[in-house]
């Protein structure tokens, strides 16, 4: 007996959900490297490290279906996120200028430690969970709140000790911009009378990495002109 099997087509907000984690991941991947390649600073360095880790969140999400192993991608992709938002504070926790708490390794270690611990609950997981899916998301999450808050703190840190002159001159001022259009995007995704695209959201999410770049690059290119003002040191003349 031949079956005709009809699958039902993707939620339109799966397909929106999947196109604004990919462009995203791009963003973040393509400007962060953008960063590194033009400007030979740590939180160039920093941006490259962003951008590998959007890019692995992402692309594994975008692979080619591999049955009951898809909770392996799904898992290697939740570990990356944490791991962005990892980076992300680092960054803002380093720039424009390195905190004092940046310098303390007992921080450090609890920041990275509680990512490593995430990495043992997921192999942990897989090992235990008969078709190996990835259904522990609300951890991951909870990291990322965590991160998020401390990301927000350091910002709030860095304009509160910070004149409006150094906020310009570094560039933070670009970056603060650049939160509050992502916010804007996504408060605006979410108005019925707007009817935006799913992807909308997105699109204002990459004006994070974008401003964090121009942000890199204007320091970078402050630093030089400073050297170049006050001359060769004594010691090489």
């Amino acid at each position: 007996m031949t079956l005709d099997v009809v699958y039902e087509p993707p939620f339109r907000a799966a397909v929106n959900a999947r196109i604004a984690a990919t462009l995203a991941g791009l963003g973040f991947l393509c400007l962060g490297l953008w960063a590194f390649f033009t400007e030979e600073t740590s939180p160039a360095l920093t941006m490259a490290h962003i951008g590998l880790a959007a890019g692995v969140a992402m692309l594994p999400g975008r692979g080619p279906s591999l049955g009951v192993w898809n909770g392996v991608k799904d898992h290697v992709s939740a570990a990356a996120t944490v791991l962005l938002w990892i980076l992300l504070l680092r960054f803002f926790v380093m720039f424009p200028r390195p905190k004092r708490i940046g310098e303390s390794r007992l921080i450090a270690g609890v920041i990275y430690g509680a990512w490593g611990c995430f990495l043992v609950f997921l192999v942990a997981e897989l090992i235990v969970h008969p078709v190996l899916y990835y259904t522990t998301g609300s951890v991951a999450g909870l990291l990322m709140l965590v991160y998020g808050l401390l990301i927000f703190v350091a910002i709030a840190h860095t304009v509160l000790q910070s004149t409006r002159v150094e906020l310009r001159e570094s560039g933070m001022n670009l970056i603060l911009g650049g939160f509050l259009v992502a916010i804007g995007g996504i408060v605006a995704a979410f108005i019925p009378g707007l009817n935006l695209p799913g992807w909308t959201s997105a699109l204002s999410i990459l004006a994070i990495p974008l401003t964090m770049a121009l942000a890199v690059r204007r320091q970078a290119r402050l630093e030089e002109m400073r050297v170049n003002k006050r001359g060769p040191s004594p010691e090489l003349t």
